[in-house]
């Protein structure tokens, strides 16, 4: 899923090292999980997608923490 990522950065003319954007794509995939987001095509996923690109852009690189912080944000608890 990781192309939901690229094609959102392309799109927005956003570019990250090859280091940070796997670690964005990590941060993406964990917090579908922690979401338990199984079907790729809910829309929730781009909206995850958009979230780590968001948090990534305002600094965040750890994918632990984007992840934790888009499941807060999805659920509601921050």
């Amino acid at each position: 899923m990781s192309e939901l990522i690229h094609a959102l950065l392309e799109r927005e003319g956003i570019s990250f090292a090859l280091e940070d954007s796997s670690k964005l794509v990590a941060g993406f995939e964990s917090a579908l999980t922690r979401l338990g987001i199984e079907n790729r095509n809910d829309p929730v996923t781009a909206l995850v997608a958009y979230l780590i690109i968001r948090l990534a852009k305002d600094g965040e690189r750890d994918p632990n923490r984007l992840a934790e912080r888009v499941v807060g944000i999805v659920r509601g608890s921050t």
